[in-house]
């Protein structure tokens, strides 16, 4: 017969959701992509280059536009 381990279930104490202004702020994406972006320059530069591209296609877009 094999034998069995009896395994302990302890009970789950639960905490009351209480969140702080700074909590709620560090969930929103901006906050963790300027975290990121502070950590790796890697990530600045191709978030630099993204919006030199983007802002330049936005430029030509509007320079091509019949007015």
């Amino acid at each position: 017969m094999p034998a069995t381990d009896i395994v302990k279930i302890e009970p789950l104490t639960a905490k009351p959701a209480c969140f702080e202004l700074n909590d709620l702020l560090q969930m929103q994406v901006e906050f963790a992509l300027i975290k990121s972006v502070s950590q790796s320059k890697t990530l600045a530069a191709m978030l630099f280059i993204g919006i030199t591209f983007f802002s330049a296609f936005g430029l030509f877009l509007l320079h091509m536009a019949p007015s």
